[in-house]
């Protein structure tokens, strides 16, 4: 529902039972810790952030993270050279 009302172009997570964020390192003391894991078109996890609890990463932080690893369609990484 998210998903569609905000028109992401990318699939989201539900994780009520804990199981994946356990996977990825997302759980403090039995709790759910806040972050982002992007994850690539190829299926293969390209970064991961945890922050603490009482915070949730800013979209420009998202952003970049999404530059970092170069999958930030609307806002590419400029060409190194």
């Amino acid at each position: 529902k998210f998903q569609e009302e905000y028109h992401l172009p990318y699939p989201l997570l539900s994780d009520p039972e804990k199981k994946v964020c356990k996977q990825f390192g997302m759980t403090t003391f039995g709790m759910v810790s806040r972050g982002v894991v992007i994850i690539g078109p190829e299926g293969t996890v390209r970064k991961i952030e945890k922050v603490l609890p009482i915070f949730r990463p800013s979209a420009e932080r998202i952003r970049e993270m999404l530059r970092e690893v170069d999958l930030d369609q609307r806002n590419p990484a400029p060409p190194t050279s």
